[in-house]
């Protein structure tokens, strides 16, 4: 198609047909869900996300116990060590040695985490006064010794319990309350993640459909009965469902995992998250996928959608890197916050920022609302787009041509 007709086709948007789009996302959703390679990806990735929360506990619990060589220790002695080990997170096997030399020994080969010689000599292989063989060993150390004074008073038994399970105080708060300023770095880790994946995956479904649909020439098919307008909108549409039932794999999954774990959801993903997070999940996705859309009517060739596309994932890229910085702030500048309000960054930032209480509501819905006008726009200029590129065949569309369709009347 020459310039003239696709011009003519962009500027004949009048009577769009909502059956004709409905017709596109039904093709568009039958199409994708039968592909084989889809099925087969969309298991991997569930067993994926399963795996990204089940394995590492798994592994973790099946750490081996931390080995102790122990001489002339007592059952007291035994005992705090087990108390002090379990609130260390760890779980230790104690051995009894009945010579000094072979501790020693063990302990340098790395067979023993720890020796213990009673009543007051450890023996550790660790410079790192930090890791947790010093802790275990100071702390040890610590109790052991405050025993050994009180029983050199001959404490009652009622006594001597007394001092080994002490009763806390009474804790009273002074201070005025106020929101946590620390940004709940596991929550929004956990979501951000997420949102980053799920956004570009999505975003390229659309993306390389285009292109495949262009590069075929089956659009050329298509548009002898639909309006450009009404096939990139039906293909989003279709898209956004297949995107969705994926998303709710991927989610349920997750959750899957966590409740394997002894967790749930709502313990690791904070209610606000929980909320907030699957509304800029499809405000992000309308944003990107139009943009995606455009683009991949831009070129011919799947080898020329990345660099395509990178001008588009910028945004993606600062949204993320500025919220993982934001993760160890424990009072994100202000420049962090005005950031939150730039569409197609907004879905990064936004819902940490109002789970953290960094950001109240109404700044949060004026995200909202900027985010919306925004998409509606992108999608204008993002239709108009595709509307002139994508019959055009052969190399990418140039600066000089989406000038054009940004000028073309409605």
């Amino acid at each position: 198609m020459d310039d003239s007709n696709a011009r003519s086709s962009a500027t004949d948007n009048s009577h769009v047909s909502f059956s004709n789009i409905y017709l596109v996302a039904e093709r568009e959703v039958r199409q994708r869900l039968s592909t084989k390679a889809f099925r087969i990806a969309t298991i991997i990735t569930v067993f994926a996300a399963f795996a990204y929360v089940f394995v590492p506990h798994a592994l973790a619990s099946k750490s081996k116990p931390m080995a102790i060589g122990v001489i002339g220790a007592s059952k007291l002695s035994t005992a705090i060590m087990s108390n002090v080990a379990t609130e260390l997170g760890q779980t230790i096997v104690i051995i009894q040695y009945s010579g000094q030399s072979n501790l020693k020994s063990d302990v340098q080969s790395g067979k023993l985490k720890l020796g213990y010689v009673a009543p007051a000599t450890y023996f550790v292989n660790s410079s790192n006064t930090s890791d947790i063989v010093h802790q275990f060993a100071l702390t040890t150390s610590t109790r052991l010794s405050q025993i050994t004074a009180t029983e050199a008073l001959n404490p009652t038994p009622k006594q001597l319990n007394a001092v080994l399970n002490p009763s806390p105080g009474k804790i009273i708060n002074l201070s005025k309350a106020s929101p946590n300023n620390k940004l709940p770095a596991k929550d929004s880790l956990f979501e951000l993640v997420l949102m980053y994946v799920l956004l570009g995956q999505y975003g390229a479904w659309v993306m390389l459909g285009v292109i495949e649909e262009k590069s075929t020439r089956v659009v050329e098919v298509l548009l002898s009965t639909l309006r450009p307008i009404e096939l990139l909108t039906g293909k989003i549409a279709g898209i956004a469902v297949v995107a969705i039932l994926h998303a709710a794999g991927v989610i349920a999954a997750l959750c899957i995992g966590l409740f394997a774990i002894g967790s749930s959801p709502t313990a690791t993903i904070g209610g606000a998250l929980l909320i907030t997070a699957p509304i800029y999940f499809i405000l992000g996705f309308a944003f990107y996928s139009t943009l995606f859309g455009a683009v991949g009517s831009m070129v011919s060739r799947t080898e020329d959608a990345q660099a395509a596309s990178f001008p588009i994932v910028i945004p993606m890229l600062v949204g993320y890197i500025v919220s993982i910085v934001s993760l160890s702030s424990t009072s994100p500048h202000l420049w962090i916050k005005l950031v939150a309000l730039v569409p197609g960054v907004s879905p990064f930032l936004a819902p940490p920022l109002l789970a953290s209480g960094q950001i109240t509501l109404p700044f949060f819905m004026t995200s909202i609302v900027i985010s919306i006008v925004a998409t509606l726009g992108v999608s204008k200029i993002a239709a108009r787009v595709y509307e002139i590129s994508i019959l055009q065949i052969g190399a990418r569309v140039n600066l000089k041509t989406i000038r054009r369709a940004t000028q073309v009347a409605p």
